[in-house]
C-alpha cells in the first residue's frame, strides 16, 4: 500500500483528491502547511476548515503553525511567476520532508485539482524538491474532479475562498474587483 504524504492547499480542493486516493486505498498523511495564507484569520479559517475535513476523512494530518506575512509583503516582493515558484518549492519541500520524517513513500499535492494554479510551475518545482530531497512526487492530475469536489465543499457547507492565498493574490483580486 502506498504511504502518501498529501499537501493540503486548502480544504475545499482537498475533497475530491482525497476520497480518489483513498479509493485506491492510499494510506494519506495530510499535511497543511501554508505561511503564505494572508491575513492571519485567512489561515485560521482555512485551517479549521481542514480540520472539519479531517475528522470526516479520518485521513492523519500535520498541521505546521507557521505563518510569514511580514515576510510575503515585506521580503517576497516578486513578480509572477517568480513568487508563485517560490511559494509552491517552499510548501511542497516542507511535506517532502513531513514525508521522509513520517516513513512515506512519496508525496503529492493538493494544488494539482485547481485548474485556476499553474500546473506546469507545480510540477517543475516538485521536480526540483524530489530530486533535491530523494523522494518521489506523484504528478496526479485531479483537474478532471475539480468542480465536483468544490460542488461536495458547498453541500458540506465548507468555506470557499475566493482567492489563492497570499497578499499580492489578496490585492491583485482586489484590483480585478475595481
Amino acid at each position: 500500500m502506498l504511504k502518501l504524504a498529501l499537501h493540503i492547499c486548502c480544504a475545499p480542493c482537498a475533497l475530491w483528491p482525497v476520497e480518489v486516493l483513498q479509493n485506491q486505498g492510499v494510506d494519506l498523511l495530510g499535511v497543511f502547511f501554508n505561511p503564505n495564507i494572508h491575513p492571519a484569520d485567512e489561515w485560521e479559517r482555512r485551517r479549521k476548515e481542514v480540520l472539519k475535513l479531517v475528522r470526516k476523512t479520518a485521513i492523519a494530518i500535520d498541521i505546521n503553525p507557521r505563518y510569514m506575512e511580514e515576510f510575503w509583503r515585506e521580503e517576497l516582493d516578486l513578480p509572477m511567476p517568480e513568487r508563485c515558484a517560490y511559494c509552491y518549492r517552499m510548501r511542497l519541500m516542507y511535506t517532502a520532508i513531513t514525508a521522509k520524517k513520517h516513513d512515506c513513500d512519496a508525496f503529492s499535492t493538493t494544488l494539482l485539482v485547481s485548474p485556476w494554479q499553474n500546473r506546469e510551475l507545480i510540477l517543475r518545482e516538485a521536480d526540483v524538491v524530489q530530486e533535491f530531497l530523494q523522494i518521489p512526487f506523484i504528478p496526479y492530475d485531479f483537474r478532471p474532479g475539480y468542480r465536483r469536489g468544490q460542488a461536495r465543499a458547498k453541500q458540506l457547507n465548507m468555506y470557499r475562498q475566493k482567492y489563492c492565498a497570499c497578499i499580492h493574490s489578496l490585492n491583485e483580486r482586489k484590483e480585478e474587483s475595481v
